[in-house]
């Protein structure tokens, strides 16, 4: 999968003109789609300083681009529902932001709110019915997979994923998916 770098934005202006000959040419190369990282939405700021959001229509030309070329667009849009929640002891990955207190996106003077992040993904995914989406980790919506169902029969062009970084979370997806066990450890 291709990843802009956003950052090149920052000293190249002219850098979202150039991101779709970039993402095609990735896909010359044998890049399979593009992935759009959390970045996009939550940090990512156009040359002016302004954060921008995943629906800007600045960034329709690589939409459509990517809806030529048949490639997949694949997004990690947000993380947990716990991670954009207040940062204390009643938070269920409270121990966890201890340890990494950057993954914390409660701090709304700095992060939009995620349900609003994720209403600019889905902005998008409508706005190209033809341009494959692969939303990934239960489309950033595991915590509520009827919502997850909702959007996939609202957008047919949208597919989810279970992806993880855990090979032991993938043992237990594959259990939950693939067999009748109900007894997870």
């Amino acid at each position: 999968m291709y990843r802009f770098n956003w950052n090149n934005w920052q000293s190249d202006p002219d850098y979202l003109t150039k991101a779709p000959d970039l993402l095609e040419s990735a896909v010359e190369k044998g890049a399979h789609g593009v992935k759009i990282w959390k970045d996009l939405g939550l940090t990512v700021k156009d040359p002016e300083g302004n954060l921008v959001t995943i629906d800007d229509e600045r960034f329709s030309p690589i939409w459509e681009r990517a809806q030529q070329i048949g490639c997949i667009v694949a997004f990690h849009t947000v993380d947990p529902v716990a991670f954009f929640e207040p940062w204390n002891e009643e938070n269920e990955r409270w121990e966890e932001l201890e340890l990494h207190p950057d993954w914390s996106f409660a701090d709304r003077s700095i992060y939009p709110a995620r349900a609003e992040v994720l209403t600019q993904r889905n902005n998008v995914i409508r706005a190209f019915p033809n341009l494959k989406f692969q939303c990934v980790h239960g489309s950033n919506w595991s915590e509520d997979f009827s919502k997850v169902d909702q959007w996939l029969d609202e957008m047919p062009n949208m597919f989810v994923d279970t992806s993880a970084e855990d090979n032991h979370f993938y043992e237990t997806h594959w259990r939950y998916l693939q067999t009748k066990d109900e007894q997870f450890d």
